[in-house]
């Protein structure tokens, strides 16, 4: 899964860097392997402008091989209660999840940014 480009803003949502991810995604590229690519979209985290600027231009430099399948899924708030379950905070408190309308507009702003994308999930 690729969640954010962005390193800095990966790190303060994810809470890791994202460098090693993107480092084996690059590496897989650079081999010829058979690449499938999983964004999930988080309305107001990870689906501005620049942030699917920063992820068009991921996916289209890559050496080697570009991704064999892009894939939108939507964010959903599944894990809330399982969060509070355990006592945790949930970052992502007061997102709402993706509808098919937002993730479809998502995809096609991606498509126009050279990227083929389906969405599922």
């Amino acid at each position: 899964d690729v969640k954010i480009v962005d390193p800095a803003k990966h790190l303060a949502l994810v809470g890791c860097p994202n460098q090693p991810a993107l480092g084996n995604l690059r590496l897989l590229a650079g081999r010829g392997s058979r690449i499938w690519v999983r964004v999930p979209v988080v309305p107001g985290i990870n689906d501005g402008r620049d942030d699917l600027r920063g992820l068009a231009q991921l996916l289209t430099s890559l050496g080697g091989r570009r991704p064999e399948r892009v894939e939108l899924l939507p964010y959903h708030r599944t894990g809330v209660e399982k969060y509070a379950r355990l006592g945790r905070e949930y970052a992502l408190e007061g997102v709402v999840q993706a509808g098919a309308e937002h993730v479809e507009s998502v995809a096609c702003e991606l498509r126009d940014l050279g990227v083929d994308v389906q969405t599922g999930g």
